[in-house]
């Protein structure tokens, strides 16, 4: 049980290790099963990953330049659909992500083999995480419009 630490001896390390100003972060009270959780998850988290990472990941947050990506940026594959001006014709052609960019306000792109990228922007739309969602999105709606 030695290993456990709490949250605020977390921020607290972070804030000797510089990396934090605890007084700039905005803490919204919680009940007490949800203080707990909190905790735990940054025990988990916390044995997986160490202290300097953690507050070198904490103070990103604190000044916006946290971005979380629907996947890794490499090695894998979405789904993206395709409307009836591609060559194909209307379908789904799986994309192998091979890198990702990232510019402001969190917005990215996931670049592929193919021609146009998977923007933010489409995820659920133009683009998905499995051919299952892909497959029912084709299903449901009508992509004549779409430019890829």
């Amino acid at each position: 049980m030695d290993d456990l630490i709490s949250r605020s001896e977390l921020l607290d390390i972070c804030e000797q290790q510089g990396h934090v100003d605890v007084d700039d972060l905005v803490m919204e009270p919680c009940e007490t099963n949800e203080k707990y959780a909190t905790i735990m998850a940054f025990n988990k988290l916390r044995l997986k990953v160490g202290f300097t990472r953690l507050c070198e990941l904490l103070q990103a947050e604190v000044e916006g330049r946290c971005v979380v990506l629907p996947c890794k940026p490499s090695d894998v594959t979405v789904y993206q659909l395709r409307s009836k001006k591609h060559a194909k014709g209307v379908g789904i052609s799986p994309r192998h992500v091979g890198s990702t960019s990232v510019w402001g306000e969190g917005r990215y792109a996931l670049h592929h083999q193919g021609l146009d990228d998977c923007l933010d922007s489409g995820l659920g739309k133009t683009w998905f995480l499995t051919k299952e969602e892909a497959e029912a999105a084709l299903k449901g709606e009508n992509h004549e419009a779409d430019p890829v």
